[in-house]
């Protein structure tokens, strides 16, 4: 609930999208739902040309996070999930078709699992809306913050799922052109 009332107080930084990803992989919080469930394959298609992005870095880790508890969830025994960044050019306002194109870095959390009926489907950013069983997982605000944090972040988010054969979900976030802050250790 905190997330959600605090939207656009933490300081966004430019961020390559990559190497979040990579740290992403190499924590506990992608290695413990692997050991819970050893027939899910995990697995990344990180596209190298992929712009920088102007978030805030525990936000990313939030949206990658929720996406990827998500489809774990909604697998049963085995299965694959696959988190692919790559870039893709689109109009600035989709609803303006001579609003300029611009590059987005597109972040994709694809799964084999159950899938979203399609009754579900323009609920599931609402928050408090859950189709898990109720007490086991979750409150139904995952998916209601993660909207959030990438609208707040300039970006959108598409999901394409079909009942039975998996679900993907898409956030893109407009490319920029600053550079890469150097941290000093």
């Amino acid at each position: 609930l905190l997330t959600m009332a605090r939207r656009n107080t933490k300081k966004t930084e430019v961020i390559d999208m990559n190497n979040m990803l990579e740290d992403f992989f190499n924590s506990s919080l992608v290695k413990d739902p692997v050991r819970s469930k050893p027939r899910v394959s995990l697995e990344k298609d990180i596209n190298q040309e992929l712009p920088l992005v102007n978030i805030a870095p525990s936000n990313l880790q939030q949206i990658v996070m929720n996406f990827t508890k998500n489809a774990f969830e909604a697998m049963d025994e085995k299965g694959t999930i696959c988190i692919k960044t790559y870039s893709t050019r689109r109009r600035s306002d989709p609803e303006d078709p001579n609003s300029p194109e611009i590059t987005f870095a597109a972040l994709a959390v694809e799964d084999t699992g159950s899938g979203i009926k399609k009754k579900d489907l323009d609920k599931i950013f609402e928050p408090f809306f859950s189709t898990k069983k109720m007490g086991s997982s979750g409150t139904g605000l995952g998916l209601a913050i993660v909207f959030g944090l990438i609208e707040d972040a300039g970006g959108t988010v598409e999901v394409t799922s079909k009942a039975g054969e998996g679900t993907t979900f898409t956030a893109l976030f407009p490319g920029t052109a600053d550079e890469l802050e150097v941290k000093e250790e």
